[in-house]
């Protein structure tokens, strides 16, 4: 079996997210991947058109648990780095009881 190390651009401090384009339907984008914080992962996918409503979720497992957030909004890159760090960031401070 042959094995492949492939070489992952970062986007922000935190962040591994591709930008891909639909070649079935003309104007829509995505980006979806997943960035690296302190906790974790967590798992992002932000999705745009010309012409329809834009969604963005975050999935991020903590103790054992699956955190999930959608957001009606479509990102950039760096935002979406940003947010997904920040909803890592308070849902360890909400199991934590405040903690970091």
């Amino acid at each position: 079996m042959k094995c492949t190390t492939r070489r992952l651009k970062v986007n922000s401090v935190y962040g591994i997210v591709y930008e891909k384009h639909s070649n079935h339907t003309p104007g829509v984008t995505w980006l979806d991947g997943m960035v690296k914080t302190p906790w974790g992962y967590v798992l992002v996918y932000s999705w745009g058109s010309d012409r329809g409503r834009p969604q963005s979720s975050l999935r991020f497992v903590f103790d054992g648990y699956e955190h999930c957030k959608s957001i009606p909004r479509r990102y950039t890159k760096r935002g979406l780095a940003t947010v997904a760090a920040r909803f890592a960031r308070e849902v360890v401070a909400a199991e934590k009881g405040g903690g970091e």
